[in-house]
């Protein structure tokens, strides 16, 4: 059991451990692979865990001999579960953990933002995708503008939470929203300089 006087601090990942996303992941890939009539159970989904959408997407194709298009069945995916933030619970052990520990030792969230900027760059900005050192200088400016919004989101969860409702969901959704919307409209701008 760890202590935490032991710790310097505690690092949380977002992605299943913060946010219990992974059903909603689950129920994204079935929009994929139900229509190919691939069969995907949630052992094999979660035996594929932490693999990138585009290699999934091909590895299964390949096992079912069949000639899908990654591009399209990793939008489906994305789209699907970005459908379902809405039903996206807080893991109540780990909020208790961070709610024990705030204020005794340093916090952070750890995201998985060069993943983000790529699936970014393939997908929602196909049309200005970014190549070569662009592509670097690209990821340079979307970890700069990934992570302004940081601290608005804990400052801004806390203050709903503490000022509007003492309700985790509707405070930690507040502050997902407010990344979100910021972290479109920035990167959109400042990273592939659309209006």
């Amino acid at each position: 059991m760890w202590r935490l006087q032991d710790l310097d601090a505690i690092l949380f990942d977002c992605d299943g451990t913060l946010a219990d996303t992974m059903p909603a992941h689950y129920r994204a890939w079935l929009e994929v692979t139900e229509p190919h009539g691939i069969a995907f159970d949630e052992d094999r989904f979660y035996s594929l865990g932490g693999r990138p959408t585009r290699d999934i997407v091909a590895t299964l194709a390949a096992e079912a001999g069949l000639a899908i298009d990654v591009d399209h069945a990793a939008g489906v995916k994305e789209r699907g579960f970005l459908a379902q933030l809405d039903s996206i619970l807080p893991i109540d052990p780990v909020i208790d953990v961070v709610r024990r520990s705030r204020g005794r030792v340093p916090l952070a969230v750890v995201t998985a933002a060069s993943s983000n900027y790529l699936i970014n760059n393939a997908l929602t900005f196909r049309f200005q995708r970014l190549q070569g050192l662009a592509l670097l200088q690209g990821l340079l400016k979307f970890l700069l503008v990934a992570s302004l919004p940081v601290l608005a989101n804990v400052g801004l969860a806390s203050a709903f939470y503490s000022l509007v409702a003492r309700d985790t969901f509707w405070a930690q959704l507040a502050g997902i929203l407010v990344v979100f919307v910021w972290n479109y409209a920035a990167s959109s701008r400042f990273v592939w300089n659309t209006p």
